[in-house]
């Protein structure tokens, strides 16, 4: 699963990054704060973590800068239909962002790295799941990891004919046999 998107040049000078600073893990939110998607281009922004700050932008600038060391808890909670990022300062738990149950996993994972970098670790979090949507055209994936419809009709019948390949005899005597 992908935790490393690309935030847009833009967006990486809004940060302000210091020299030896970068971001660790770089995801998108695509609900906006009253739980709405908006129009069908619309992604409300990103949200990134470098080993000191948590960032949220939204698609033209930066919306809210939380320094790691005034944080005493991250969690990524999942609600009814949607997903909360929520962070405990001053014994107050804070609204952060929201985002559809598509990318819950993904921002579970940029929590569990956060408080880790809260904890002075320099480890990153590594996803091995595969995505569950088609990065290109955000269909659900079928249980594999191509996408039957970006990758054509034509592609997938070719695949599944070579899986058959070493048993055409069998499949023919199987055929011949039902005919009769």
């Amino acid at each position: 699963m992908n935790l490393h998107y690309t935030l847009p040049e833009a967006l990486i000078g809004a940060a302000h990054l210091e020299a030896e600073e970068s971001i660790a893990y770089c995801v998108p939110y695509d609900l906006d704060e009253a739980g709405g998607f908006g129009p069908p281009e619309y992604r409300a922004g990103y949200l990134a973590v470098t080993r000191r700050r948590l960032l949220l932008f939204d698609k033209e600038r930066l919306l809210r800068e939380i320094p790691l060391s005034a944080c005493e808890d991250i969690k990524c909670e999942p609600q009814v239909g949607c997903g909360l990022l929520t962070v405990q300062m001053d014994g107050k738990w804070q609204f952060v962002c929201r985002f559809s149950m598509r990318h819950v996993s993904r921002v579970a994972y940029v929590a569990r790295g956060a408080k880790g970098f809260m904890k002075g670790g320099r480890h990153l979090v590594e996803s091995l799941e595969h995505e569950k949507v088609c990065p290109k055209c955000g269909r659900a994936l079928p249980g594999t990891r191509e996408c039957p419809h970006c990758d054509g009709k034509g592609t997938t019948f070719r695949k599944f004919l070579r899986l058959c390949k070493p048993y055409w005899v069998q499949l023919l005597l199987i055929s011949i046999f039902m005919v009769a």
